[in-house]
This record gives structure tokens, sequence and C-alpha cells, in this order.
């Protein structure tokens, strides 16, 4: 039985056209490889791509125009399953799996990665707890026409998982096809890498981004929608998130108090803000998904909320040296970079979202401090 894809219908298949031809190609020939390794930045339409694909190998109606416009039959029965999550030759493997799993350490354990036993259980077969799981990637397809496996995260996937997959990806049962859908592919091993065909995506172009986010448009102002856009930096998932969260309200909130901390002052209710607009953030995830624990959604609110303080960062640093500013500032503005890439090390070893975003604030004040001291000195 496949898992909630998460695919969306209406969602716009933007950009991507050199590998989407690749696809194209195999398809057409009948010599499409049967493992790959789908990679690029999150949010970037990379799973899309990876499910539109298994729609296109799973419906026995699939023709030639519908390689072309790389799109199955809308109204088929095989594209109606998989929308409803329901294809039984369709596998969607997720780290978050886990909380159903047969064997209950497995559903008690907090998963940041994807362990062996749910590799087992959902794919390889063999035993998961006290019980023998039979290997689906063996199985005739139920619907008799090929089956697709599609590992989301791939890079949470354990060393014991990554070996144990390494003869299957080699050797695929006939009609299978498996593809490992990661944004951080070097965590997956040269093995790996080596018996799979891998297909690279880049972020979209403005043009691009901008007719993907259409359908948002009527929740969003044109100045937000900008922000929206230069915020996602060419993923359409990133922008989504950023609408979902309310960062253009974000940006307007903090940028004053930020502006102050730049200047070396100490806003003092920047830190109970940051830690206020994690939180919200981090409540609207775990009512959204009972499957988000309070502790990740608090996690993955801070790190977005890091990740907007480093964007904006990052964009002085462009601008400082685009205006030929002193190496003093420039040296400040890449510690502060350091500084953020620090704290959004430390969200995920427990520590409260209080302590870390006032620890964040102090030292953020006391570098601009010890670099207008370093200023003062060399001017003299």
């Amino acid at each position: 039985m496949s898992q909630e894809t998460g695919h969306d219908q209406r969602t716009p298949l933007l950009g991507h056209e050199e590998s989407l031809d690749i696809l194209r190609q195999g398809l057409r020939n009948g010599h499409l490889a049967h493992a790959w390794i789908f990679h690029g930045p999150e949010g970037i339409g990379k799973r899309t791509v990876a499910i539109r694909l298994a729609e296109l190998l799973l419906d026995p109606a699939t023709g030639p125009s519908h390689v072309d416009d790389f799109s199955a039959d809308q109204s088929s029965e095989t594209v109606q399953l998989v929308h409803a999550g329901t294809h039984p030759d369709l596998h969607l493997i997720r780290k978050e799996l886990a909380q159903d799993s047969i064997d209950p350490t497995l559903r008690s354990r907090k998963m940041t990665n994807i362990p062996i036993d749910l590799l087992r259980e959902r794919m390889l077969g063999g035993m998961v707890g006290s019980r023998t799981c039979d290997a689906s990637v063996s199985r005739t397809p139920y619907l008799g026409h090929n089956k697709v496996f599609i590992i989301d995260e791939a890079e949470l996937l354990d060393e014991p998982g990554q070996a144990a997959l390494l003869k299957t990806l080699e050797e695929p049962p006939d009609g299978t096809y498996i593809i490992l859908v990661t944004t951080m592919e070097h965590r997956l091993l040269p093995t790996i890498r080596s018996r799979c065909q891998r297909l690279g995506f880049g972020p979209l172009d403005q043009e691009h981004m901008r007719a993907c986010l259409e359908h948002m448009a009527e929740s969003v102002d044109g100045n937000d929608l900008d922000t929206v856009v230069r915020f996602a930096e060419g993923s359409p998932g990133m922008a989504s998130i950023a609408i979902e969260a309310g960062i253009p309200g974000w940006i307007n909130v903090l940028e004053p108090m930020l502006q102050e901390l730049d200047s070396g002052g100490y806003p003092v209710e920047l830190s109970n803000t940051l830690s206020e607009l994690a939180g919200e953030y981090a409540e609207t995830l775990a009512k959204k998904s009972r499957q988000a624990s309070k502790e990740a959604a608090n996690r993955r609110a801070c790190r977005l909320l890091i990740s907007v303080l480093l964007q904006r960062s990052r964009n002085m640093i462009r601008a400082a040296i685009d205006q030929e500013e002193s190496m003093d500032r420039i040296d400040l503005l890449m510690a502060v970079v350091e500084l953020l890439s620090q704290a959004d090390r430390r969200v995920g070893s427990n520590v409260q979202m209080k302590v870390l975003m006032a620890d964040l604030v102090a030292q953020w004040a006391s570098l601009v401090e010890q670099h207008s001291g370093h200023a003062l000195e060399s001017a003299s």
C-alpha cells in the first residue's frame, strides 16, 4: 500500500527542462534506468517530478503525448489512486513512517533518520523486531504494470540501510523503479551513487518562480510577493513555506531591531521577539500534521528563522563588497554569518529556544562592539 504522496495536481511543473528531457528520452526509447538519484536544493520540485514519473510508469495507458507533457492522464484510475495515496504499487518511504511501524520500538523512537528496520519493513524485507516482513520490492506489481519506490530525504538513510540497499539498486526486479530524492547527495555512500543514474535539479529562475507562485498571489500582496521570491531563491517549496510562516511579516517586525543591533545598540525585545515568532510557527506546524512532534516543530521553526537572518547577513556582505566598504565592516558581517551558522547547528542539540535566541542576540551585540573597537583603534 502506498503512502500519502503530498502531490497536488494543481501545482504547475515549471523549469527543469533539461532534466525532464533526460527522463522523456528514457521513457520514449524504453531504456529508462531503474535506479535514480534526484539531487538538488530543498523545495525545487524533485519529489514532484519523482511522483509525476511514477504516474507515467504506473499507468498502462501512458502514451507519447503524456510523455511529451510529462503528465499522465489526470482522469485515469492510476492517477486518481496516486492522488489519494492508495496506489498499491507506489511506495513513498519517509522517516515519518516509523510512527506507523509494526515494531513498537521503532514507533517510540524520535526519527531523525531512516533506519534499516524501516527500510526492511517498507521495501527490502527481513526481521523487524520479532516479526518477519516480506520484501515488497520483490513482489509482482499488484496492478500488473510496474512498481515504484521513492525514498524521500534519502540522505537520512543510515549506513546499514544504505549498505542493505546496494544489491537491490544494482539488480532491481523487473518492472521496479527506485528513486532516491535528496538535498545532500554527498551523504549517500559512493557505492550508492555509482549504482544510480544521477539527475540534478537547480533553482528556478525569476520568471518560472513568479509563474509558479501565481496561484498563491491572492493571499500575498505585491511587495510581500517580492520578499517571498527573494527569500525563496528559486525554490517554490521555500516560497510556500515563507507564505505559510508569514516571513514578510517577520522581516517587517525584525528589521528595525536588527538595524539597532547592527549600529551598536542592544534591542532588549529582540530575543523575545525571535522566540515568539519561531514559537508561533512551531504551533502552526504541530497543528498541521499529527506526525510533527513539538520538539521537531520547534527545531524546524528555529532553523527557518535563522535562515532568514542568514540570508539578510549574506545579502549585506554582497552589498558591502559591491560598495567597496571597509574590510572591518565585511569582517563583522562574515563573523555574524558564522555566529548564525553556529546557532543553526545548536538547534539540534536540545537547547531551549529562548536560551538559544538570548545567547544569539548577546553574542551578536558583543561582535558588533568588538569590531567597533577595532575600527576605532585602526582609525587612531
